[in-house]
């Protein structure tokens, strides 16, 4: 979703891109004064891919964005649930953030190269031990880690603990948990 909070019209420049910073499409969206738009971009990847979008409008500070996702049920296509998550400015070179494995959450960290630069990547678990890895990241690539992974990260069920990443490079990388619950039965 996209909105122009300003009085004017505004134009957005939106880029789709796949988890290896390939562009996907790009255009042109124009925006009438204090109106909104959606534009379906998950058609554009594949089954179990993540990606980016970046939205740049020709005006600065005229735009709010967020990325919606909806949950259908099989039999019925009804709606079971949602949620949306707001554009994501890039940080500086540490962020952090937790995780939470209790009620058998799973938790998934997205990080996102937001820049052509290609930065590295440190992303620290900090549960029962603490547990590091890093990468290279290329030009705008989305990486998508299962901290649910507890034979990978130590994120033992009925726990929780605190994750932190630190780039080589300042504001690059945007970066954001996202905790589901998955219920037996669909």
């Amino acid at each position: 979703e996209i909105a122009n909070i300003r009085t004017v019209p505004v134009t957005a420049t939106v880029t789709i891109r796949d988890q290896k910073g390939s562009t996907l499409g790009r255009s042109s969206i124009k925006l009438k004064a204090k109106s909104q738009t959606k534009i379906q971009t998950g058609a554009m990847l594949n089954t179990n891919e993540v990606g980016s979008v970046q939205v740049v409008p020709n005006q600065a500070g005229s735009l709010l964005t967020r990325s919606t996702s909806y949950f259908q049920g099989c039999q019925d296509n009804a709606l079971q649930s949602a949620y949306t998550i707001a554009a994501i400015v890039p940080g500086s070179t540490r962020q952090y953030s937790s995780y939470n494995r209790y009620l058998s959450m799973k938790n998934y960290l997205t990080t996102i190269n937001t820049t052509k630069a290609t930065p590295t990547v440190k992303l620290e678990v900090f549960s029962t031990k603490t547990v590091s890895e890093s990468y290279k990241a290329r030009a705008y690539q989305t990486k998508l880690v299962d901290l649910s992974d507890s034979g990978r990260y130590s994120t033992k069920p009925d726990s929780y603990g605190i994750g932190r990443i630190t780039t080589s490079t300042k504001a690059t990388t945007a970066a954001f948990n996202l905790r589901l619950r998955e219920m037996e039965g669909g």
